[in-house]
């Protein structure tokens, strides 16, 4: 997700939101690549 309408629906489904290289919107998440997302933790094996 990368804008204000991404957070909004994040926020209505009870899930976390990666922000796509904008670290001004409030996100449980932030990367800069598409290759950072499979390290954070809802994608990591438990």
């Amino acid at each position: 997700g990368d804008s204000q309408v991404d957070r909004d629906h994040t926020a209505a489904a009870g899930v976390p939101l990666i922000a796509f290289k904008n670290s001004a919107l409030e996100a449980e998440y932030h990367v800069t690549s598409f290759m950072e997302v499979i390290g954070l933790p809802p994608f990591q094996e438990r």
